[in-house]
């Protein structure tokens, strides 16, 4: 295992690079909310009322955001680069870095994560980013659970995760 304290100011710099690439290709990103991000942003200001807000189930982000006095877009710019850190840090554990950055640089070029520099406010990059420190901590106790139920708060179709993460429970007992 490469020694990590040695390693976070390089797993910083690929992940700032890999983030400004992701810009870079995009051509742009916004900082404005965009339809349903602009329903959760105003979720965000009144919480907890839910009156007018399309989906009040979504509660993680507008949570957020209100806490934290910051429009859910920045939020989201900031898991945006949360997740590729996490995931180049756990990569950095199994890979050499040419082939992380080639996986995690083509990875921030598909619509999946282009989506966020796009369409601000959406909830989508804070459960991605949460299911993958749900799978990165799958062995912890209950830390997993923990990352799942936040998951499912920031959005509901986090659900669908459930029975994969099961599936890897039961796959390690096979062994």
């Amino acid at each position: 295992m490469k020694n990590l304290k040695k390693e976070m100011p390089k797993i910083l710099l690929i992940s700032l690079s890999v983030f400004i690439f992701s810009i870079f290709i995009n051509r742009s990103f916004t900082l404005d909310t965009h339809a349903l991000g602009e329903n959760l942003q105003t979720y965000s200001k009144i919480f907890p009322d839910t009156e007018g807000i399309l989906q009040p189930h979504r509660i993680l982000l507008p949570i957020l955001g209100k806490v934290l006095n910051t429009d859910i877009q920045i939020l989201n710019l900031i898991f945006y680069f949360l997740f590729i850190f996490f995931l180049i840090q756990y990569l950095n554990n199994i890979k050499s870095y040419t082939n992380i950055i080639l996986f995690v640089a083509s990875l921030s070029t598909t619509m999946v994560m282009q989506f966020h520099l796009n369409f601000g406010g959406y909830p989508d990059i804070l459960s991605y980013l949460l299911l993958l420190l749900t799978y990165i901590y799958r062995n912890e106790k209950n830390l997993p659970y923990f990352f799942l139920f936040f998951a499912l708060l920031a959005k509901e179709t986090s659900a669908f995760a459930f029975p994969f993460f099961f599936m890897l429970n039961k796959v390690s007992k096979l062994k």
